[in-house]
């Protein structure tokens, strides 16, 4: 990460978002470490100054940040984040999470990259291997 490009945020709810996508990232990149794909490979971004070489990290989480972004507002709409959760620093006025609100949202990301999620006629789950159609 470089200074040009950093995860600030002015207000609330893009900091949640950029600490969702953050964690998503590291997922991606866990998971391409993990079956030995080369990161610099890329079939949607392309390499730039403010992003590190690693373009297939960020292909990879193009169809998963539907999920963050609803966990983002599901934490909102809930009370799970609210205002006393997040604190302005004195040094650039951004916006920064509280440790504890940190492992609730971390706690609420997990619980969504990990749960099943309905289409047409069954469910499709990260933990399992194949598609499971209703009434199988």
């Amino acid at each position: 990460m470089t200074s040009s490009h950093q995860n600030n945020a002015s207000d609330r709810v893009n900091l949640a978002l950029n600490y969702a996508y953050g964690v998503l990232e590291g997922e991606c990149r866990a998971a391409i470490n993990t079956v030995g794909l080369e990161p610099s490979v890329g079939f949607l971004h392309e390499s730039s100054d403010y992003q590190t070489k690693q373009s297939l990290v960020y292909d990879l989480q193009e169809p998963f940040r539907w999920i963050t972004d609803v966990a983002v507002i599901e934490a909102f709409e809930s009370g799970l984040l609210d205002l006393p959760d997040f604190y302005f620093t004195g040094d650039d006025y951004r916006y920064r999470f509280e440790t504890e609100a940190k492992r609730r949202f971390l706690d609420l990301l997990k619980e969504r990259f990990n749960s099943e999620v309905g289409y047409s006629s069954g469910t499709l789950s990260s933990n399992r291997k194949h598609w499971n159609s209703a009434g199988s």
